[in-house]
């Protein structure tokens, strides 16, 4: 783990007491700083790429998903089913 120091002047000091008392996002700053990074860190290639790797390219809704496995049960198919059984 990296830690970080941050060194502010006076007035910065001040006004960053006067920014907690407003906003409590601030009253967390390594929280809020570790969040900001990771939403840069996204937008970088390598991020995007590693994205791209784990979608999968045929993904339906969860309603369809939800549908198709009621219509199953109701017709009384199971998962392990691979052949087509018409009588």
């Amino acid at each position: 783990m990296k830690s970080i120091i941050i060194r502010l002047p006076d007035v910065e000091a001040a006004m960053l007491v006067e920014v907690q008392k407003v906003n409590k996002a601030y009253k967390d700053l390594q929280g809020l700083l570790i969040h900001q990074i990771q939403q840069e860190y996204q937008k970088t290639p390598k991020a995007r790429a590693a994205r791209w790797k784990t979608s999968r390219l045929n993904q339906i809704p969860d309603d369809w998903h939800q549908i198709a496995v009621r219509f199953r049960r109701a017709n009384g198919i199971r998962d392990g089913d691979k052949e087509r059984s018409i009588w």
